[in-house]
């Protein structure tokens, strides 16, 4: 099969359907992110063709069928986009940079102007430590359902007060107050809108925003799932990544989640190379790697249905000698508990938690 992440070096991309005339690619400042506008011009097509098919017909059914072809066909692969093109703008013009934010998140259920708010001051900034990532996994038991229903209830719900009530203890008034200023825009956009055009606006706003942002919780918690509790602050210990699987082709190699967590501005053409020259590190720490027919979402639902034949597997194993089938069950489980934490964010050890029942 090659050396771990050739494939993804070398496969054709899978991002986007059609390409665009080569001259529209000029308000580009890198050519490498030529699959991020194609994409970015074939979800606007998308989109443009539904908002005026759903307004002529006003039909329920038409609408049905867009909102099936939207999550089905493009919804993954524009959250990728957005999520690349913020982290590193990919525009000339610093104005086009704010479009996809601003004029397309909607039209795939994420507020405008919110996603670069949660993901880069929050996610990124406190990579997933609890309580200053108000989206942190680590207070759950990462394979219950029932915990995964919280988190969403969290992620979707309650973040909408913790998010701003973040920013006002890190002393950040103007951070909280232009997301809860967004966030009513947004709101007040919707409900006036639906006043004139009910079908459409339902189907092109209002239904998407009631289901992204539960796929967007389900995606942030199966991509940290695994959190080595001996070193839940370390890039190579809150999550895991997936090389040499088709899905990377389809996401902007958005499976090298350790590596994008190290350098959260790397170009992701570079992730493969960048992964494969760090692999003595991941030896080092003991990292989690899989590989094969694996996405963020399928490592999820082998978790929460315990399989773990299908999880040893597919895990690369770099140390030696290689973990038997048992152990890696056992090691495995032990990165999906709960990681607590003293109120000055140090890790609590289980045998710490042991004396403090006593």
């Amino acid at each position: 099969m090659g050396g771990l992440g050739d494939y993804d070096l070398k496969a054709a991309r899978n991002e986007y359907f059609f390409r665009t005339p080569a001259v529209m690619t000029s308000v580009l400042k890198d050519e490498r992110d030529r699959p991020i506008f194609y994409l970015f011009f074939n979800c606007s097509l998308f989109v443009a063709a539904g908002s005026v098919v759903i307004h002529h017909t006003n039909s329920h059914a038409v609408g049905v069928v867009y909102f099936v072809l939207l999550f089905t066909q493009f919804f993954e692969r524009f959250v990728l986009a957005l999520h690349n093109a913020t982290h590193r703008s990919i525009f000339v013009m610093p104005l086009a940079n704010q479009l996809p934010e601003f004029v397309m998140a909607p039209f795939f259920g994420i507020p405008a102007g919110l996603y670069r708010t949660h993901h880069i001051s929050i996610h990124h900034v406190h990579g997933n430590m609890f309580p200053w990532d108000v989206s942190s996994t680590e207070p759950y038991q990462r394979d219950r359902v029932l915990h995964l229903i919280f988190y969403c209830i969290n992620f979707v719900f309650c973040s909408l007060a913790t998010i701003p009530l973040s920013f006002l203890k890190q002393g950040k008034a103007p951070q909280a107050a232009y997301f809860v200023s967004v966030l009513f825009c947004n709101i007040l956009a919707i409900s006036s809108l639906s006043s004139l055009y009910p079908v459409p606006v339902f189907w092109l706003l209002t239904a998407p925003l009631c289901l992204a942002p539960f796929l967007l919780a389900y995606g942030n918690y199966c991509q940290h799932i695994f959190i080595d509790p001996d070193k839940p602050e370390s890039d190579f210990g809150m999550t895991y990544s997936l090389v040499d699987c088709a899905k990377n082709q389809m996401v902007f190699n958005d499976g090298y989640h350790i590596e994008h967590h190290i350098n959260s501005i790397m170009h992701w053409t570079e992730l493969p190379s960048r992964f494969q020259k760090r692999l003595p590190d991941y030896k080092e720490q003991n990292a989690l790697i899989f590989r094969g027919h694996v996405s963020f979402f399928i490592i999820g639902k082998w978790v929460f249905t315990q399989n773990y034949d299908c999880l040893y597997q597919n895990l690369v194993q770099l140390n030696e000698p290689k973990q038997s089938r048992d152990e890696v069950e056992k090691m495995l489980r032990k990165r999906l508990k709960p990681v607590s934490r003293w109120g000055d964010g140090a890790v609590i050890k289980d045998q710490q938690i042991c004396l403090a029942s006593q």
